[in-house]
Order: C-alpha cells, then structure tokens, then sequence
C-alpha cells in the first residue's frame, strides 16, 4: 500500500469545481488501499467566490474520513502587493497567486507528517501555482517523487487562438513557463483535464510521462423522467464573458416567442449581478421566462438540474481543451444537452461520444432543436433522451480514478 501526501489548496466543502476533483481523487484513492493524508486550508463551506476563496481564518481541524484517508484543515492568512512595484518583484521572483500562499502553515505542517510518516508519493493539485513550487521546495529536501496536476494553467488563454492576451500578460505568462519548467523537472509525472492541455504541457517542460485525468461526475443521478410543470431550460454555472453566448440567448428567445410563454421557464443559475451575461439576459429573455440566481450550494443547484428538461451551455469557440466541470454533471442527470456555440473541440466530441445531446452554431438550429424537444414534451411528458449509458460511465470520476492509479504504479 502507498501512503500519499496530497497538496490542494482546493478541497470539500469548498464549493468549488477544483474541490469536487481534489475530493473525488482522495476518496476513491482510499478506498482503493492507498493510505492518503490531505493538505488543504479550512473551509467551512459557505465559500463560493474568489473573495471568500481567499478569506482569512485562524481556524484549524483534522479530519479521519477512514482508516486510509486523513485531512488536516489548517489555518490561512492571504497575502497581498500593496504596490504595483511589489507585484513586479513577485513575479521576477516566482512568487505567484500569492492570494492564495501555500509556503507559511502548508510547509510546515508537511514537514511535520513527513517526519513521522513514510510518505511514498506527493500528488500536488495547481492551480494556485504557488503549490508547484512548495512541490518542487519538499523534494529537495526529501526526494520523495511527486505528480503535478494542472486542473487549469496559469492563464487559460494560451490555449486560444484568437490574440486574447494583452502584452503586459503576455510577459508574466513567460515568467510562469520558466519557473514552472525549474519547479517540474525532477517530477514523476504531469497531469491535466484535457488532451490538448496534456500535450500543451508536456511540449513546454519536456515531459514525456503525462495522463489525461477528467474531472468527471461523482453523483451518477437516476433519469427522472416525471413532468415538469413547465418546459425547463437551464444553465447550472458561470458563463465567461469569452464565451459567445448570444446565439444562446437569442435562439432560446425565439424559441419562447413563437410559443405560450407561460409552458416555459428559463434558469441561468450561478450568475452574479456583476456578470457581463446579466444584463445580456435581462435584456434579451422575457422576464416572465427567466430566473437568474447567484452561485449557490450545490445540492440545491443541482435540484434546478434535475427538474430541467435541457441543459444548455455556450462552448469555447476557438479555445482548445477547456471542459467546463458541469458539462460532467450534465451527463450524469440523463438530461438532453445544448451546447451553443460548439467548441468544435473536447465538448463537442464528448457529446458525439456520449450522443447526449447537440452542439449547434446559430439561433435557427437552437430554436429548432428547442422546437424539437419541446413537442416531445407537450405529447410524452418528457423529451426523448438517446445517451449512450456505455459511454457515460466512462465518465465517471471512480473509473477516472482508476486511469490515475494505473498512472501512479507506472
């Protein structure tokens, strides 16, 4: 049996996508033998945004889920630059998301169970990236063999190939590639949530041993195929300002006109006041149509899930490799999927896969498949649902879990 140290800034009841993914990794280790200690910060699971991502607390618990997994919940204080010269300073250095630090009460505390436990392997969940570089800190000290997992890089737009990076980013950008090469050199292995974010990787700090890793879903949720009350349209989530979300909107409102207006309901849920698509929805959904709520917890974010008939999403057009977590719920409900506009990527070669759902590229064909769906509803009670269940579950973050653990015995 392996006894693995794991650093994650991000960890349950965060409730966050990166806690979900550091969550399901530690459970389905344990359960599969591996002894696992967990190093994250306290979280009392209110958390639901950057500014509360980085609150200060001086509270502190350890946790023993089962005999083979531990957590230790440890103190935190944010730093910040308190100048535009110090922040410069930062980066000259490789001390970066310092919001975030890792190096005070994480440090010490893994030297600490280190000295009185024999820890086999370290697997290191970034971002913050400052976890890379505590990372690569401990195995000097230790040479115990670590495993890099970037569940985003340091700037997701690298992966765009519109020009999206300002000259000023541009610079910083290359700072993360050289310290993050010094940092992952002497590294097991690295790993990520995508092919194209896998080969991106390994291209830029040579290294050849790397593994596709998910995120995948951890509630497999039964189909429930009870009518709704009305036809129920949602969107569980963020929506980026990036995302091209207008042929959504636009198509879904000319769904709504050209039918009675009181049969069908519309949630955008995880979307604050503050978020450029809010006015975008006032403005463009009737409101007798539309409900809007802020992030919320995700039990009851998942009851609007489960009472929707679609499930729609705006993909990354011209990005490359960016799923976004709820994408694997949405497998997970039996639910029929929209994704407008396709990736023409990872989501929608997912969806062809799983034949879950549709990506579409214009408000006529969202219109249309909504029309679709809809009078199936009208005359079943439920919309006809086509998923693959063979290939869903493929998607699942135990048999996810099973790839990291053939990665780790390499």
């Amino acid at each position: 049996m392996k006894n693995i140290l794991f650093i994650t800034y991000y960890y349950p009841p965060c409730n966050s996508p990166g806690a979900n993914r550091t969550g399901a990794w530690a459970k389905y280790l344990s359960e599969n033998g591996y002894k696992v200690i967990v190093v994250t910060r306290y979280w009392d699971g209110t958390e639901n945004n950057k500014e509360t991502y980085i609150s200060n607390t001086n509270n502190s618990k350890t946790i023993s889920v089962n005999e083979n997994l531990k957590v230790y919940y440890l103190p935190f204080i944010s730093k910040q630059n308190k100048t535009k010269l110090s922040a410069i300073i930062n980066v000259f250095k490789g001390n970066f998301d310092i919001e975030y630090d890792t190096n005070g009460n994480f440090y010490n505390k893994i030297n600490e169970i280190i000295r009185k436990e024999p820890i086999d392997l370290i697997i290191t969940s970034a971002p913050p990236i400052n976890t890379i570089k505590l990372t690569s800190r401990i195995y000097k000290q230790t040479k115990i063999p670590f495993i890099i997992d970037f569940r985003d890089l340091w700037d997701n737009n690298e992966m765009s190939s519109k020009n999206v990076i300002a000259a000023k980013n541009k610079i910083i950008n290359s700072f993360y590639r050289y310290y993050i090469n010094k940092w992952v050199k002497k590294s097991k292995g690295l790993i990520s949530v995508s092919k194209p974010f896998v080969e991106y990787i390994s291209e830029k700090f040579g290294i050849s041993n790397v593994e596709v890793i998910i995120n995948g879903y951890l509630i497999d949720y039964k189909k429930n195929n009870s009518k709704t009350k009305q036809f129920t349209i949602s969107s569980i989530g963020k929506i980026y300002d990036r995302q091209e979300y207008k042929i959504l909107l636009n198509g879904i409102a000319s769904f709504i006109k050209s039918k009675n207006n009181e049969s069908i309901m519309v949630n955008f849920i995880g979307i604050s006041k503050t978020d450029k698509i809010y006015n975008d929805l006032i403005e463009i959904i009737p409101k007798n149509n539309l409900l809007i709520k802020e992030r919320i917890q995700k039990l009851e974010a998942d009851k609007y899930m489960l009472n929707s008939d679609v499930l729609i999403y705006s993909g990354w057009k011209m990005y490359s490799g960016i799923f976004s977590s709820k994408i694997f719920e949405y497998l997970a409900s039996r639910k029929n999927i929209i994704i407008a506009p396709s990736d023409n990527d990872v989501i929608d070669e997912l969806l062809k896969q799983t034949k879950s759902g549709v990506s579409l590229n214009t408000e006529n064909e969202v219109r249309e498949q909504l029309n679709l769906l809809y009078n199936e509803w009208l005359n079943n009670g439920f919309s006809t649902y086509v998923g693959i269940e063979k290939e869903i579950e493929k998607y699942s973050a135990s048999k996810q879990v099973s790839k990291l653990i053939k990665f780790i015995e390499k």
